[in-house]
C-alpha cells in the first residue's frame, strides 16, 4: 500500500462481499454519496464516487483496488472511491439480499470501540432532552439535529461526548416528535472525532421505528426500569393468504408480554379462513389477543369456498355444454324440479360473436315438449354424430357454436340461464366440456364457473364418446 496521510490506497487485486445496513429510502445521512456495509461482525463506511442508489438489504461485490482506505477525519473506517476512474465498477450489486439482524449492545460497548460501522440495537435508554422534534430545521438550508442518549448510569469516557443519535437535515422522517419515553434505539453506528479531539459516537438511524420508546423515563443517578418480559409472535406459512401481526398501527414480531396484538388476516379470492386460533384462543371473530411471554403461536386454517347449495326455482336449467371438435356441438336441458314443465313458454338463444366481436345477431330455438321431473333433453348441432344418446332435437342453431357465443335459456323475454358472459365474446368456450355440478340444482343468470366442471375435449374419437356420455348423462 502506499500511504497518504491518514489514508492507504489498496492496491490488491481482491474482493469481498457484504450488505448494507444503511438505508436511502430513509435519507438519514450527510451526504447520499455515504453507504455503510456489513459481513459477518465487521463494518465498514463506503464514500461512492457518485449519489448511492443501492438499498439497505443489498449484497454488494466490493473490489476495493484504487481506492482509500482510512478513516476520515480520524472517525470511523473508510473506503474512499473519489476519484477513481470508473469507481462504479468498482462496487457491484449482486441482485441478493440479506438481512443483517441487529447486534445487541450497551452503551459502555459503544465507548469501548466495540461497534463501528455496526448495526446495533441499544436497549433501556431515553433522549437526554425530550423538546421538540427529531430536526426542526430540515431542509437543503437546515441544519444536522444530535440528540444525546442516557441509560441513566454508563458514565462518558474522557474526551468522549455522550452517545447521540443524529438526525440529518435530509431525513425524510426530521419533522417527527422526540419521544419522552424510555426503551430502544437501532442502528448503524458511526464515529468522528473534532480538532480538540474530542470523540463523537452515533447510533444513525435509518427511518422513525428505529426509535421504540414505550417505557418509563429512568432517572439520572438511580436505576433502570426493570425491562418488561418479551413476546415473540410466531407468523406461520400460509397457503392462499398471508398474515402480519400489529400493534400501534406497525407490523411488529416482537413486543411486550401481556399487551394486545392484532392480526391482519388476506385471504385469496376464492377461499375463506375457517379457523384462527392465537395462543389455543379462538379469535376468528375479533383478530386480537392478549400476547404473553414467550413464543406466541399463531394457527390458521384457510379452505377454498363450495359453491353455493342453490335450491329449485320450478324452471328448468342447463345442465351441460359441449363445444367439440368439427360439428360436435350439444347442448342439455334438465328439469331440477318434482313436477313436469311446459317447454314451449321457454327459448335457447345463441348469442351469436365473431373475431371481430358480437355479431348483434340473436339466434333463437323454441323449445317444445313435457320436460317430465328430472328429465334431461339433449340438442346437438345438425351433424354431430359422437354422442350416440337419445337426442331430443338436432337443429342449424348450434351449427353456430364455435367457442365463443354465449348461450341463454329465456322464458318468455327473460333469461333465466346462461353459459358465457352474454353481454361479451366468450374468450373461453372452445374444445370444452361443461357439466354443472350436483350441489347445483337452479338456472343461474350470471354465468358462474365454480358451477361448473371443465373438461378439455379429448383427442381421439373414442375418448370423446366416453367424455360425451358422462357429460350428457342424467341425473
Amino acid at each position: 500500500m502506499k500511504t497518504h496521510q491518514e489514508n492507504a490506497m489498496v492496491e490488491s487485486n481482491v474482493f469481498f462481499k457484504a450488505t448494507v445496513i444503511s438505508d436511502i429510502a430513509g435519507n438519514n445521512s450527510p451526504s447520499n454519496k455515504n453507504i455503510v456495509v456489513q459481513s459477518g461482525d465487521a463494518g465498514l463506511t463506503i464514500r461512492l464516487a457518485s449519489a448511492g442508489k443501492f438499498a439497505k438489504n443489498t449484497v454488494l461485490q466490493i473490489y476495493p483496488r484504487w481506492a482509500k482506505l482510512g478513516r476520515y477525519k480520524g472517525g470511523s473506517l473508510q473506503l474512499d472511491y473519489t476519484g477513481v476512474t470508473n469507481a462504479e465498477t468498482f462496487v457491484i450489486d449482486t441482485k441478493e439480499t440479506a438481512e443483517v439482524t441487529p447486534k445487541v449492545v450497551t452503551l459502555q460497548d459503544i465507548y469501548d470501540n466495540k461497534c463501528e460501522n455496526l448495526l446495533v440495537k441499544v436497549e433501556h435508554v431515553q433522549f437526554v432532552n425530550t423538546d421538540g422534534e427529531l430536526n426542526p430545521t430540515p431542509g437543503k438550508d437546515g441544519k444536522h439535529a444530535f440528540h444525546p442518549i442516557s441509560d441513566c448510569k454508563t458514565m462518558m469516557p474522557e474526551n468522549t461526548a455522550s452517545v447521540s443519535v443524529p438526525v440529518y437535515k435530509y431525513a425524510k422522517f426530521a419533522g417527527e416528535a422526540k419521544s419522552d419515553k424510555n426503551g430502544s434505539v437501532t442502528g448503524v453506528v458511526s464515529k468522528s472525532k473534532n480538532e480538540k479531539g474530542t470523540t463523537y459516537w452515533n447510533i444513525v438511524i435509518r427511518t422513525a421505528a428505529d426509535i421504540n420508546f414505550t417505557d418509563a423515563r429512568c432517572s439520572e443517578g438511580g436505576t433502570t426500569p426493570e425491562p418488561k418480559e418479551k413476546a415473540l409472535l410466531e407468523i406461520p406459512y400460509l397457503q392462499h393468504g398471508s398474515v402480519k401481526f400489529m400493534q400501534n398501527g406497525k407490523e411488529v414480531t416482537e413486543v411486550d408480554a401481556d399487551t394486545e396484538v392484532s392480526v391482519a388476516l388476506t385471504v385469496e379470492d376464492g377461499y375463506e379462513c375457517t379457523l384462527l386460533l392465537a395462543n389455543g384462543q379462538d379469535i376468528l371473530a375479533n383478530k386480537t389477543f392478549t400476547t404473553m411471554e414467550g413464543q406466541n403461536k399463531l394457527e390458521v386454517k384457510i379452505t377454498k369456498k363450495e359453491a353455493p347449495i342453490v335450491t329449485e326455482t320450478g324452471d328448468p336449467m342447463i345442465l351441460a355444454y359441449i363445444e367439440g371438435r368439427s360439428y360436435e356441438k350439444y347442448i342439455s336441458i334438465y328439469n331440477p324440479t318434482d313436477k313436469a314443465i311446459d317447454l314451449s313458454q321457454y327459448t335457447l338463444k345463441l348469442q351469436w360473436a365473431t373475431s371481430k366481436g358480437l355479431k348483434n345477431e340473436i339466434k333463437t330455438l323454441a323449445l317444445e315438449g313435457e320436460l317430465t321431473a328430472k328429465q334431461t333433453f339433449v340438442y346437438k348441432n345438425t351433424r354431430s354424430e359422437v354422442y350416440k344418446g337419445e337426442i331430443k332435437l338436432a337443429d342449424g342453431l348450434f351449427n353456430n357454436m364455435n367457442g365463443d357465443d354465449s348461450i341463454a335459456l329465456f322464458k318468455g323475454d327473460t333469461p333465466i340461464d346462461v353459459v358465457g358472459p352474454w353481454t361479451s365474446v366468450w374468450k373461453g368456450g372452445k374444445d370444452i366440456t361443461l357439466r354443472r355440478k350436483d350441489n347445483v340444482t337452479k338456472p343461474n343468470t350470471t354465468f358462474d364457473e365454480t358451477e361448473w366442471t371443465k373438461v378439455k375435449v379429448a383427442k381421439t374419437v373414442a375418448e370423446q364418446e366416453k367424455q360425451y356420455n358422462e357429460a350428457l348423462k342424467g341425473r
